[in-house]
């Protein structure tokens, strides 16, 4: 047996997800080289990176949704993406933030003392919750999670909140049409019933969780597909090259090469009275996203290392993003203008994702960082 196997995992879910995450490596190249990638592939990168992300997450999350029956269910479902998402998110945060505080200081900065001894009340917090997450106090750990988030919450980190805020925007809307039982006038209606509260519900909490009904269709998307059984077994490989031809196709005539086309949020789509254009978006990011997810399907057999570190991509996302960001805000990173600097840009970005692997195996080695680092809570 392959000793990467996992007898409950998918190879090619994993897959892309890792593919995703080297698309996120490619996307952090410029905060490496105060630069910019060429227009073309930046925005070709943005275009599908986050999305294809946010599609995988909706498709491996039925069956915690459709689970969703009664107050009770909906409860479990909150504590479990809690659990899994926030807990690392705002202990990272914390970190990051000790280390930041620490160097201004060691470099003649003001020692911030308000912030620092925030952030290690938060992580001292946290281990202490955590040892007695087993007893009456456990519900104190989720508690300290929702208090620690608007107190330590660092920008690089912003698609934990998003997508934390995306998968209980689907939850209440579950749990909501199951109590009007909607679905048992019809199938399709109670689908499309579904999907419009939810993101209904994403509009509302917008001033929130900023991004939130931005992604949130993708995840509905990626839900559907698995509810569907999609992708199709005879699912032939040219359609994937169809599928990027006609995303490319929608995209450069949406976009025409501008990056603010791919940033802004629905809501400024609607007040410059072009909403439609905010869904042909997430359709041409869609088609995107299928033709990569098919690609990847089509090649998948053996689960191997490369399907292990997809399994990964929660935690090496958040070790990845806090290195880079942290790399940034301490300016260790250089300026290249020569022919070669996309090419040292590169190499520096993969430097630190083998740096977060390396610090991901650690943390996989103890309970105490596998749960609260990489959110693998019992």
């Amino acid at each position: 047996m392959n000793k990467f196997q996992y007898s409950n995992r998918e190879a090619w879910i994993d897959n892309v997800k890792m593919v995703a995450m080297l698309f996120v490596v490619l996307g952090h190249t410029p905060v490496m080289i105060h630069s910019s990638l060429p227009s073309w592939l930046a925005i070709f990168v943005l275009s599908f990176h986050m999305p294809l992300f946010v599609v995988m997450t909706g498709y491996t999350s039925v069956r915690s949704i459709d689970a969703i029956s009664d107050i009770g269910s909906l409860g479990a479902y909150l504590l479990k993406i809690t659990k899994r998402i926030l807990v690392p998110c705002a202990f990272f945060s914390a970190i990051m933030g000790i280390v930041m505080s620490s160097f201004k200081f060691a470099t003649g900065g003001e020692l911030p003392l308000q912030k620092i001894f925030v952030d290690i009340g938060i992580v001292i917090a946290y281990v202490i919750a955590w040892y007695y997450r087993n007893t009456s106090l456990k519900y104190g750990f989720y508690i300290i999670c929702l208090v620690s988030i608007p107190l330590s919450f660092s920008s690089p980190f912003w698609f934990f909140n998003m997508i934390w805020s995306v998968c209980v925007c689907c939850a209440l809307s579950s749990y909501i049409t199951k109590a009007l039982k909607v679905k048992s006038i019809s199938e399709w209606g109670g689908q499309f019933a579904f999907v419009l509260l939810a993101f209904v519900i994403a509009l509302l909490v917008e001033n929130i969780s900023s991004k939130t009904s931005d992604f949130i269709l993708f995840f509905i998307a990626g839900y559907l597909m698995k509810k569907y059984h999609y992708p199709f077994k005879n699912f032939k490989i040219v359609y994937s090259f169809l599928y990027l031809i006609a995303g490319l196709i929608i995209a450069v005539l949406l976009g025409r090469g501008l990056m603010d086309f791919w940033k802004m949020h629905f809501i400024q789509f609607t007040e410059q009275g072009i909403a439609h254009l905010y869904f042909l978006r997430i359709a041409a990011s869609i088609l995107i996203c299928l033709f990569f997810i098919h690609m990847t399907k089509f090649f998948s057999e053996d689960y191997t290392r490369f399907s292990f570190w997809g399994a990964q991509t929660l935690g090496l996302y958040m070790v990845h993003s806090m290195l880079v960001n942290m790399v940034e805000r301490l300016k260790l990173s250089y300026y290249f203008n020569d022919a070669f600097f996309l090419l040292y840009s590169i190499t520096a970005v993969l430097i630190i994702m083998i740096m977060s692997m390396l610090i991901i195996k650690f943390f996989m080695k103890y309970k105490v960082t596998n749960e609260l680092c990489l959110g693998n809570l019992k």
